[in-house]
């Protein structure tokens, strides 16, 4: 494999279909993509369990950290990725990440998570059902474990 087309945590963009759109997104839309491939190798690993079958995440695993690594650009602090190992997750991830999730998952209704994924994917504007404040005032309510997607 050439240097160019190593498979390197953070740089290679695994199973994403279109990496180069992953720029293009704003903080809240990078947000859910981050949580819903946590949610798919969640389930797959589910499913596999309960088939008691062998599954092999890499390339989501690649894509998870791929996005991950994408939230410098909204002012997380994360190391530059490092042949052969995963990304360092910082706490400066966790608290954004976490920020998003406390937002999504335990202050909006699910009426109001319906009715934001339903103007959203309409193009309409969704601000009523955005966080209000910044990542960075959140305060960190729990540490996530260094594998955090599964």
């Amino acid at each position: 494999m050439a240097k160019s087309d190593e498979k390197i945590y953070g740089i290679y963009s695994g199973s994403l279909q279109l990496p180069e759109m992953i720029d293009e997104l704003n903080e809240v839309d990078l947000y859910l993509q981050i949580d819903a491939l946590k949610e798919n190798i969640y389930w797959k690993y589910r499913m596999a369990s309960a088939a008691h079958s062998e599954l092999n995440t890499t390339e989501d695993d690649y894509a998870l950290e791929y996005l991950i690594y994408k939230t410098k650009k909204f002012g997380t602090k994360i190391p530059e990725p490092k042949r052969g190992q995963h990304i360092r997750i910082t706490e400066e991830y966790e608290r954004w990440y976490e920020y998003y999730e406390n937002h999504f998952k335990k202050n909006l209704t699910e009426e109001e998570w319906n009715e934001f994924l339903i103007k959203k994917y309409n193009n309409e504007d969704v601000s009523e059902f955005l966080p209000s404040g910044k990542w960075k005032g959140f305060t960190h309510i729990r540490r996530l474990k260094e594998k955090l997607w599964y």
